[in-house]
């Protein structure tokens, strides 16, 4: 029903919005950047002026989508933040000192 009234952003568009946040939040406490009570809403309100900026809508879970990457970037954990959350789906995650990342599927 949203694509109908807001047309999905292009993965060029998304991209581009967050790391415009991403920028923007440079020279952030690291203790700020390190609480997810304090990062998550200002990636929030990031997003929403970005997309303002570049006259652009977005459906809200596309928003905070984007504002949950913004967070894990600037937060210091990456693609790791996905894997982290209680409803990834696994049980284990092992990063070795190589870079390579191993996980064990829950169940």
């Amino acid at each position: 029903m949203w694509n109908m009234i807001i047309p999905p952003l292009a993965p060029e568009q998304r991209e581009r919005i967050v790391e415009a946040v991403c920028n923007s939040l440079k020279g952030v406490p690291l203790a700020e950047l390190r609480s997810r009570e304090v990062i998550f809403p200002r990636a929030v309100q990031g997003v929403q002026n970005e997309l303002v900026r570049m006259g652009l809508q977005a459906h809200p879970d596309d928003m905070q989508a984007m504002a949950r990457e913004v967070a894990a970037r600037v937060g210091g954990l990456g693609f790791l933040e996905a894997m982290l959350r209680l409803d990834s789906g696994y049980s284990e995650i092992a990063i070795n000192p190589n870079g390579s990342v191993w996980v064990v599927k829950k169940g």
